[in-house]
């Protein structure tokens, strides 16, 4: 066995491993550690330059001793993710695990999924509730009216085969992970494996074209008015003020809660008073769009 054999370290090899060390170390002239740092590195490395430049960004930080936060991975994920939009994958194994940290709390009542009680920007709305409603066409099974986004990625990963290859599928999955807090707790080391779980899918994929992504037409104004009624009346009333706070206070609901539910209750939101479907379809987006704001301004509120 050569001087610097893998057999006097803890590590323990089998024959054809130990034959292939010492093989390795007598004719490169390096040591044992050396060379097994280097495989274990490589065991990580990604091949595709977006997630080298990620990975190499991590291992850096490690080396510094930086203090990771739950910030930093969900950047990290979210921004990896997004750009799967260039480079679809067949294989969903690996965003499987990494969604499974967003989506699933603990111990919850509500189906394990957290609400979606966030407000994103404009055009990530606009794209969560354009690809809901195309996913009902795609699922039948599907409710484009629930909150729960860790639903709506169960049933996109059920639907994979029909969905891969549109790149709004990944732009709605880095949507979730920006959109959500963590759940399932992840270390820097998980997400080193993510990304090489990640990078080694996009090798594997055999995607050669994206598809343009369909539009609504499956999808009838009723169903569409149908889907906003059933997620705007989860902001009503003090059960679902506890379910989106987690506040069992009753007594002291903000003031611009209380409005929204008087409109609620009232008759402003009243399907009659709008003979025009499409109107009253837009008429309900934006009070949907109110509630988020109002109960996202709310958590920030208590965050602070």
């Amino acid at each position: 066995m050569a001087k610097n054999s893998i057999g006097r370290k803890i590590f323990q090899p089998d024959k054809l491993t130990e034959k292939i060390i010492d093989n390795y170390v007598i004719n490169f002239n390096v040591g044992v550690s050396e060379f097994v740092n280097e495989c274990v590195v490589d065991y990580i490395r990604p091949r595709h330059q977006f997630i080298v430049d990620e990975t190499n960004k991590i291992c850096e930080l490690i080396d510094r001793n930086f203090e990771f936060d739950e910030l930093f991975y969900k950047e990290i994920l979210a921004n990896v993710i997004q750009k799967l939009a260039k480079y679809p994958v067949q294989d969903c194994n690996a965003l499987k695990l990494v969604l499974l940290h967003f989506t699933c709390r603990i111990g919850s009542r509500w189906n394990c999924y957290d609400y979606y009680n966030r407000i994103l920007d404009e055009r990530t709305d606009r794209l969560l509730r354009h690809y809901k409603f195309v996913l009902a066409t795609i699922d039948s099974t599907y409710n484009p009216g629930k909150r729960e986004l860790g639903y709506t990625s169960q049933v996109m990963f059920d639907n994979w085969e029909k969905l891969c290859e549109y790149p709004e599928t990944y732009m709605v999955l880095s949507a979730i992970i920006s959109a959500e807090d963590i759940y399932i707790p992840i270390n820097v080391y998980d997400l080193l494996l993510y990304l090489k779980k990640i990078d080694d899918a996009i090798t594997a994929s055999n995607i050669k074209t994206l598809r343009e992504f369909p539009d609504e037409r499956g999808i009838s104004l009723d169903q569409r008015i149908d889907a906003l009624n059933y997620e705007i009346c989860v902001y009503y009333g003090n059960s679902g003020y506890a379910v989106l706070t987690g506040d069992g206070n009753y007594e002291k609901v903000p003031s611009e809660i209380r409005d929204l539910w008087h409109i609620m209750s009232g008759r402003e939101l009243a399907s009659y008073r709008y003979p025009d479907k499409a109107e009253y379809l837009n008429v309900l987006i934006d009070f949907q769009r109110k509630c988020r704001s109002a109960f996202a301004q709310l958590k920030r509120k208590k965050k602070n």
